[in-house]
């Protein structure tokens, strides 16, 4: 083969590798999101949804029709027992008690001092 003949040999090697490689990064990044979806518990309640990342200690509510505009974003411990307690929570004044009934459903709890 010429020097020619090889560089372009090669190069459709190095093109099909390419786009196998490229092919099996999608489907990695595909199963990564699997995973992280299937690592969180989705929330729902009447007019809330969100979801609970038990491993990141971290959670949040959505209001079903306003969104952001009524929402809160929780961060919990884990306690020797197995429950969790909130540490802190943000974009609300206040968690109301629809919100707080369904944390106490996967025993997470807010303790006021």
């Amino acid at each position: 083969m010429t020097d020619k003949e090889l560089a372009t040999h090669y190069k459709s090697h190095l093109d099909r590798v390419t786009k196998e490689l490229i092919s099996t990064e999608m489907v990695v990044r595909r199963l990564e999101k699997t995973v992280e979806d299937l690592s969180r518990t989705k929330l729902v309640t009447p007019n809330y949804e969100g979801q609970i990342d038990f491993e990141g200690g971290w959670g949040f509510l959505e209001h079903n029709e306003y969104g952001e505009e009524d929402a809160v974003r929780f961060f919990f411990d884990k306690e020797k027992d197995g429950s969790y307690t909130i540490n802190d929570y943000e974009f609300c004044y206040e968690m109301n008690n629809e919100m707080l009934s369904c944390l106490n459903q996967y025993k997470i709890f807010l303790v006021e001092y």
